[in-house]
């Protein structure tokens, strides 16, 4: 079987969909296009197939956990009068209504926030915003602070502290998405989120594939392919730059 028809009897069973499907068949060809290898090719795709569907049982009987706690919550919940009270149940799951005996999701990302942002205290507050100007100060440390993130010693035991807060916070919240049904792996050397201006993107061409071409030119000197890695079974993404 090709695995075009592959992918097609898995999107047909349900196991991935069309999507999926499509990066992987795309996934295939710039492996075989890499190695002129059909075999390690398919092995490629297996294992991605193999990883996603494994990942999608655990998020199945997590779904399928929180489901049934919600059910049962709604189901015996009260209000104030001692009453059955479906309306005040659901409320009380989006927020704090003052009547349940359970944290609703808003009450849960706030105290999510307030714990992480209480860690980085100092830091926030050396590179806080000015009050009349608007514009960070102690701009001029901050290239100490993304030395020492980045495993560069500035020989300032303050930076490293920071540096060290701002990885526990970050290690942290990742080890809480992926317990939620996230598959996010650890990178070591990576502490710093990174955007790109779109605006600055759109300036670059007159058409979608002219302006992510030449932000690919731009980009690709900074990137090393192979440290990126497939969240699912950890494959190098070299073979995916394609995109």
């Amino acid at each position: 079987m090709s695995i075009a028809n592959c992918l097609r009897s898995a999107v047909e069973q349900g196991a991935i969909n069309q999507r999926q499907a499509e990066e992987l068949e795309s996934y295939y060809n710039a492996r075989f296009k890499q190695n002129n290898d059909a075999k390690a090719a398919r092995d490629a795709v297996s294992a991605e197939l193999r990883a996603t569907a494994k990942l999608k049982r655990r998020n199945t009987q997590l779904a399928d956990a929180k489901r049934s706690e919600i059910a049962q919550y709604l189901k015996t919940h009260k209000n104030y009068k001692g009453n059955a009270d479906l309306k005040d149940a659901a409320l009380n799951l989006f927020m704090q209504n003052g009547t349940g005996n359970r944290s609703s999701i808003a009450y849960r990302a706030d105290a999510i926030l307030s714990l992480q942002f209480r860690a980085l205290t100092d830091t926030m507050e050396k590179f806080r915003r000015g009050g009349f100007s608007g514009r960070r100060i102690n701009q001029i440390d901050l290239p100490d602070l993304i030395k020492e993130l980045y495993g560069e010693s500035t020989g300032k035991p303050e930076f490293r502290a920071m540096a060290d807060g701002i990885r526990k916070v970050t290690e942290a919240l990742r080890q809480r998405f992926n317990a939620a049904g996230g598959d996010m792996p650890k990178r070591e050397g990576y502490d710093l989120p990174h955007s790109h201006d779109a605006r600055a993107i759109k300036k670059l061409g007159d058409s979608p594939d002219a302006q992510r071409n030449a932000w690919k030119k731009i980009i690709k000197p900074f990137l090393n392919p192979d440290l990126m890695k497939k969240p699912a079974y950890g494959g190098s993404g070299r073979t995916v730059w394609y995109r």
